[in-house]
């Protein structure tokens, strides 16, 4: 099993550096005002799925499937079922991507956007596991 981090650009920093602690600073004086509950139960889970995606956000290469861990969200790919990987540039989120540049994983059962931060390496493995897959980079 080999495990990859992803890659963090800097929009996910602005969210997590920026945003985060903006929020705890407004539930902080929510406290003060005593108008807590509408906050918490609005940014609370905001903040929670953020720094979970940030730190729970990770690719293994496994025996039998590429696992992809994006927060609460998984995913068992068969290597089977992958068809092609290619690089692109998204603006469109991802849960399992924390990056702009990230690699669309098309299988059977549709597409995923990921970002590993060893993007060849990645790939090598991936096509170590199944020979049949089209790399577009």
């Amino acid at each position: 099993m080999k495990r990859f981090t992803p890659k963090k650009d800097i929009f996910s920093y602005f969210i997590v550096g920026v945003m985060l602690p903006l929020n705890i600073l407004i539930l902080f004086y929510s406290f003060k005002d005593n108008n807590f509950v509408p906050y918490i139960v609005s940014l609370g889970p905001i903040n929670i799925l953020f720094t979970w995606l940030w730190f729970g956000t990770f690719y293994e290469i496994r025996e039998d499937h590429l696992f992809i861990r994006g927060g609460p969200l998984r995913w068992k790919i068969p290597y089977g079922s992958i068809d092609r990987v290619m690089k692109i540039k998204s603006i469109f989120a991802s849960p399992a991507s924390l990056s702009y540049e990230k690699i669309e994983v098309l299988h059977k059962e549709g597409v995923i956007l990921i970002s590993p931060k060893r993007e060849q390496e990645f790939i090598k493995k991936l096509v170590e596991k199944n020979k049949n897959i089209q790399v577009d980079i």
